[in-house]
């Protein structure tokens, strides 16, 4: 027998704190399991996470752009370039 996983929420869903959209689940555990069995305030956790978010966005968006630079050019995560295709 497999467990089943929980249902995905779409975004609109999602929990908003500060300038993060949080999926519930994930919001509920770390504010009602993690941080209380860590003794840590949950107002400086998600505070914390969103300055990081906000000092690392930028980085990772050029990096991501770095990584699909011209030698990526027409393709795709999951098949061939447009000029390989047959």
């Amino acid at each position: 027998m497999t467990a089943s996983l929980p249902e995905l929420s779409t975004i609109t869903d999602w929990q908003t704190v500060g300038n993060l959209h949080v999926e519930p689940a994930f919001y509920d555990f770390v504010t009602e399991e993690l941080l209380p069995a860590i003794k840590f305030d949950a107002g400086e956790f998600w505070a914390g996470l969103e300055n990081i978010n906000d000092e690392l966005a930028p980085l990772n968006r050029n990096l991501l752009r770095v990584r699909a630079g011209p030698s990526c050019s027409g393709r795709s995560m999951t098949g061939p370039a447009k000029d390989e295709a047959a």
